[in-house]
């Protein structure tokens, strides 16, 4: 068994997320009515690029093995 994170493509260098709303003012059969759209913008992603594994051996987890986005080696302990 894989974890859903395995050799999982790249992540997009930017997100469309919702900044509040946008109110509009409609002409209708009895008046104005107003109407409310959302106003999206476009920020850089901040999430971290590299494995966040938290287990305590995620060197040697069957799961991780072959993943290309698991560290070569673990780090030197001090």
């Amino acid at each position: 068994m894989t974890y859903g994170c395995f050799n999982r493509k790249p992540f997009i260098d930017q997100v469309l997320v919702q900044d509040g709303w946008t109110v509009a003012t409609m002409p209708g059969a009895e008046g104005q009515a107003t109407t409310r759209r959302p106003r999206m913008i476009t920020i850089p992603f901040r999430m971290a690029r590299d494995c966040q594994y938290q287990k305590d051996d995620k060197y040697n987890d069957p799961g991780c093995v072959g993943c290309k986005h698991n560290l070569k080696e673990a780090p030197a302990s001090e």
